[in-house]
C-alpha cells in the first residue's frame, strides 16, 4: 500500500515536471500566432484538439502546429522550419517528442510516406 502510493505521487510529480518543461510550446489564448492552419493538413488551429497544437518560437515568429504532422515533417524532410527553411534547434526536437509522448499523440510511421492521419 505504501509503495503503491509513492509510486502515485511520484508519477505526479513526474507530470508536473514535464508540463513545466513544455510550457513554451504548448497552446494558449491570446499569443500573437503567424500561420492560423496547420501547414500539413491546412486544418485551422480552432479544429484541432489543444493537447496536438504544438508552439515553436524561432526567436522573432510563433508557429502553430500539429504535433504529429510536424514531427512526421522533421524525420521525412530534415529539421527545418517549413515555413522559412531555417534550422530548427535539437533542444526543440526534444520537447516535440516529449509533448507527443506526454499527450499520447499517436506517432506515424515514417516508412508510410502517403499515410496522413488527417
Amino acid at each position: 500500500m505504501i509503495i503503491k502510493n509513492h509510486k502515485t505521487k511520484m508519477e505526479k510529480i513526474k507530470i508536473n515536471i514535464q508540463k513545466y518543461l513544455l510550457r513554451n510550446y504548448s497552446y494558449k489564448e491570446g499569443l500573437n500566432i503567424i500561420n492560423d492552419n496547420d501547414p500539413f493538413t491546412f486544418d485551422n488551429i480552432n479544429e484541432i484538439k489543444i493537447n496536438e497544437r504544438f508552439m515553436y518560437n524561432d526567436g522573432s515568429n510563433i508557429y502553430f502546429f500539429k504535433a504529429i504532422e510536424l514531427k512526421y515533417f522533421l524525420e521525412t524532410n530534415g529539421n527545418w522550419n517549413p515555413y522559412t527553411k531555417k534550422p530548427i534547434n535539437n533542444d526543440v526536437i526534444k520537447k516535440l517528442e516529449l509533448f507527443i509522448k506526454i499527450n499520447k499523440l499517436i506517432h506515424k510511421n515514417k516508412n508510410d510516406r502517403f499515410n496522413w492521419l488527417s
